[in-house]
């Protein structure tokens, strides 16, 4: 899935590398491109690095250029996809264990005026949950645009078990109902403002 540190040569893993994002790109349309920074998860990389993500209905890839690296993440293996700002991420426990190298890094960009936006990705690979960070001024554009292609392959493969709630047609009348719920929770003091707006903008993230 990631071509990192491989014990193929030089040569050999750049010729893989080519051969994985050439069957990723054939026949299949572009939902989405962004230049992004990965930030973290992915068992195979260990270091923050800038590259290219591409969105198709086949999943995702990311190309580092100018290096052997990539991660390749099959449609049918993503559970979900949902873009944060930076304070959702640094409010995520889970999350800013992932980012060993640096989630503390944010403070370092503190002087940057720009609204930071993360994509986040859950996927499964061998039965094991993985989740992994880019950032990207176009987050929420391929956060959008994966879960669109896990609909149309959820629409081109009726057969498959498609994890994520995104892709159940059921979930336009589902969501609404679970916000509704979260409103009145809120009106009861249960939940703050906080709470129900970061649950609601993650339910929507799904639709």
């Amino acid at each position: 899935m990631g071509l990192f540190g491989s014990s193929e040569s030089k040569k050999e893993a750049k010729n893989a590398k080519k051969l994985a994002k050439e069957e990723f790109m054939s026949d299949a349309k572009l939902l989405a491109t962004a230049i992004c920074e990965y930030l973290g998860g992915h068992p195979d990389i260990a270091q923050r690095t800038i590259g290219n993500i591409y969105v198709n209905k086949k999943g995702i890839f990311f190309d580092v250029p100018l290096s052997t690296g990539y991660i390749h993440i099959p449609i049918q293996n993503i559970i979900k996809s949902e873009f944060k700002n930076e304070e959702q991420i640094s409010k995520d426990v889970t999350l800013t264990r992932l980012l060993a190298f640096g989630i503390f890094a944010f403070g370092l960009k503190k002087k940057r005026k720009e609204v930071l936006t993360y994509l986040v990705v859950a996927y499964n690979e061998d039965g094991i949950e993985n989740t992994i960070i880019f950032e990207s001024k176009n987050a929420s554009a391929v956060a959008s645009a994966i879960i669109k292609a896990r609909q149309l392959y959820a629409k081109e493969n009726p057969q498959a078990q498609v994890s994520d709630s995104a892709a159940d047609g059921s979930t336009a009348q589902v969501i609404p109902e679970q916000i509704k719920k979260l409103a009145e929770l809120k009106e009861q003091g249960i939940l703050t403002q906080e709470e129900f707006e970061n649950k609601k903008a993650d339910l929507l993230s799904r639709m």
